[in-house]
C-alpha cells in the first residue's frame, strides 16, 4: 500500500508496539513511520498527544533505538522513518542519535519542529548517512523551498493543510501546484499527511502524493482495539479502486 504508517513506538506498550508494526509489515504498508516518544509533541493532535505522553512514561529513546533494531533485524528491507522532535535529539546527543541511526541502516528522520535551515539541522545535513526529511506546509516559498531541497532528499513531507494531525481531512489549494514545483526542483517522493482517515483520503491523496501518511486514524483504531479490521478494510479498499 502506498502508505505510510506512522505509530508511536512504545504505545501501549513495547509489546503491543511490536506486534503493531508486525501487522503493518505483513499488511504491505510501503514506509512505517516509527516516532520515539516525546511527552510535548507540538505538531501532534490530542490523539497522538497521547499516545506519545503514555509511551513516555516507559520508553526511552535508547529503548527506542532497541525497538528499532529489532524490526529492521526481522525486516531488513523494509524502509522506515524515524519520527522524533528536537529536545529528544538534543537530550540524547544529535551525533549519538545519528550514528545509532547509520548502525540500524535507517537513513530518513523526520523533525517537525526543527526548522532545516536552522544551526542545528546542519549537524544532522553534515552526517553522512542520515538525511533530514523537511516537512513543509503549502504556503511555503520558492526560496525556503529551494533551501529546503538544497540537500536533494530522497522525501519530502508535506501538510495537507494548516493543521495539527488527527484533524479533519482537507487538501490545501496550493497543495498541487507546490508538488510540481518540488518535482521541477528536485524529484524527491512526496508525502502527504495530516487528516488521512479512509482508503478514500488515501486516494485523493495519491492523485497528487507518492505515498499517503496516516498517524491518528491507525492509533484510534489501536485504542478501539479495531486495528487489524481498519487495515484490512484499508487494504481490500484500495486493492480494488
Amino acid at each position: 500500500m502506498k502508505i505510510m504508517a506512522h505509530t508511536v513506538i512504545g504505545y501501549p506498550t513495547l509489546e503491543e508496539s511490536q506486534k503493531i508494526v508486525e501487522l503493518y509489515m505483513e499488511k504491505g504498508f510501503e514506509i512505517l513511520e516509527l516516532q520515539i516518544p516525546f511527552s510535548h509533541p507540538t505538531a501532534d493532535g490530542s490523539v497522538l498527544t497521547q499516545a506519545n505522553r503514555v509511551a513516555a512514561q516507559h520508553t526511552s529513546t535508547q529503548q527506542s533505538f532497541d525497538f528499532l533494531k529489532e524490526v529492521r533485524q526481522t525486516a531488513p528491507s523494509q524502509k522506515i522513518m524515524v519520527m522524533t522532535y528536537l529536545n529528544k535529539l538534543f537530550s540524547f546527543g544529535i551525533t549519538e542519535f545519528c550514528d545509532q541511526m547509520k548502525a540500524l541502516e535507517i537513513p530518513y528522520l523526520i523533525i517537525p519542529d526543527l526548522p532545516f535551515d536552522s544551526p542545528f539541522a546542519q549537524y544532522i545535513h553534515d552526517h553522512p548517512f542520515v538525511q533530514l526529511v523537511p516537512v513543509l506546509s503549502a504556503n511555503v516559498t520558492t526560496e525556503r523551498l529551494e533551501k529546503a531541497l538544497e540537500n536533494k532528499p530522497d522525501y519530502v513531507y508535506l501538510m495537507a493543510d494548516f493543521k495539527i494531525t488527527g484533524t479533519s481531512f482537507s487538501l490545501h489549494e496550493n497543495l498541487q501546484d507546490l508538488i510540481q514545483k518540488i518535482k521541477r526542483i528536485h524529484p524527491a517522493q512526496i508525502g502527504l499527511g495530516f487528516g488521512i482517515k479512509t482508503a478514500e483520503h488515501v486516494q485523493t491523496t495519491l492523485e497528487i502524493a507518492d505515498f499517503a501518511i496516516m498517524g491518528s486514524a491507525l492509533t484510534t483504531a489501536i485504542d478501539e482495539g479495531k486495528i487489524l479490521e481498519k487495515v484490512d478494510e484499508l487494504k481490500g479498499e484500495l486493492s480494488v479502486s
